[in-house]
C-alpha cells in the first residue's frame, strides 16, 4: 500500500488567541478555504483514496488559525469523518496554539476520538513568560487539566535568539519530566514566506540563530546529554529531541477549497498522488546543523 506523509486539513478561518510574529499564515494567505462542500467532498475523496490503497502517516488538522476557536458543531463533523477513515493514517494530529486545552468539551472531542493522537504546539521558549510575551498570548495551557491528560504532545520549538541558551537543558528537562505525556522535542528552523518584505519574513530573518549560535546552543545541548552526534540526542527519560528544518513538503498534502492540492495550491488527482507516496523518502533535514562535538 502506498504512503504519503501529512493529509493536513485547513479549517476556513484566520482566527487566532496569538499574535506570533513568525506566522506564516497571516503572511501568505495561500489556503483561502471556503465551506461550502467541504464535509462531503472530504469524505468522498477519502474513500476515492482507500478504495485506490493510498495512506498518510498522518491526518492533521490545523488551519490558517486556531482549530479550537472553530464552531464546536463543524469540529465534529471533522471528527466524525476522521474517525470513519481512521485506517487511512497512522496518527491524528492537532495544531493548536494551546488554547484547545481551555476548550474542554473541543479537546474531549478530539482528545478520545482516536487512540493514536497528539496536539502539536509550537514555542519560542521553555520558559511560559517568556513565550506568551513573544507569541502575545496571556494564559499558561500547560497548567491546565486538559494539558496533563492530553494522550500525546508534541513540543516544537523555534530555534530562534529568544531561546535561553544558557539554561535550556535544564528547563527542558523540568518540563518533560512534569509532563510525561510529552512524547517529542523539534527544534525547528522558522520558514521565511513567500513575501520577504513581511514583517513575518524580516521577523525570521532578525531573530534566526547564526551558524555560531546555532552550534554553541547545540553544543551546551551534547554536553548536558553526555552525547556526540545531534542525531543521538534523547532526554534523561528517554524522550526523542530532533532537529528539524521547515518546509519539506514533498509528500504532503493539503485539503482546501473542497480538494486535495500540494503546497504550491496544485490540485491533485489520484494518478500523481499515487506516484507522490511511492517517492524514496531520500530528503535531509539538516543542513549546518548536522555536525560532531
Amino acid at each position: 500500500m502506498n504512503k504519503l506523509g501529512n493529509l493536513t486539513i485547513i479549517l476556513p478561518s484566520y482566527r487566532c488567541d496569538r499574535n506570533c510574529p513568525f506566522c506564516i499564515a497571516k503572511n501568505n494567505r495561500k489556503f483561502n478555504n471556503v465551506e461550502t462542500n467541504n464535509f462531503n467532498k472530504l469524505s468522498e475523496q477519502l474513500e476515492e483514496l482507500r478504495e485506490r490503497g493510498i495512506r498518510f502517516e498522518r491526518i492533521v488538522l490545523s488551519g490558517n488559525g486556531e482549530p479550537s476557536l472553530y464552531n464546536l458543531e463543524k469540529l465534529e463533523k471533522y471528527a466524525r469523518i476522521i474517525k470513519d477513515k481512521e485506517d487511512l493514517f497512522d496518527a491524528l494530529r492537532i495544531h493548536t496554539s494551546g488554547n484547545i486545552f481551555w476548550e474542554k468539551e473541543k479537546f474531549d472531542l478530539f482528545n478520545d476520538l482516536i487512540p493514536n493522537v497528539e496536539f502539536d504546539i509550537l514555542r519560542v521558549a521553555i520558559s511560559p513568560e517568556k513565550d506568551m510575551k513573544v507569541l502575545g498570548y496571556s494564559k499558561d495551557y500547560t497548567q491546565t487539566e486538559e494539558f496533563k491528560r492530553a494522550k500525546k504532545i508534541q513540543f516544537d520549538i523555534a530555534l530562534t535568539k529568544e531561546l535561553e541558551n544558557s539554561t535550556f537543558p535544564e528547563k527542558l528537562e523540568k518540563l518533560l519530566h512534569d509532563n510525561p505525556n510529552i512524547g517529542i522535542i523539534r527544534l525547528k528552523s522558522l520558514m521565511i514566506g513567500d513575501h520577504e518584505e513581511s514583517n513575518q519574513s524580516k521577523w525570521v530573518r532578525d531573530k534566526k540563530m547564526s551558524k555560531n549560535e546555532f552550534v554553541n546552543f547545540a553544543r551546551n545541548l551534547l554536553l548536558y546529554y553526555g552525547c556526540v552526534s545531534i542525531n543521538d540526542l534523547t532526554s534523561k527519560n528517554g524522550k526523542r529531541i530532533i532537529f528539524e528544518n521547515s518546509g519539506n513538503y514533498y509528500k504532503d498534502v493539503v485539503f482546501s477549497d473542497a480538494m486535495i492540492r500540494d503546497y504550491a495550491e496544485n490540485p491533485l488527482d489520484i494518478n500523481k498522488l499515487q506516484k507522490m507516496a511511492l517517492r524514496v523518502d531520500n530528503m535531509r533535514d539538516v543542513n549546518y546543523y548536522e555536525f560532531e562535538r
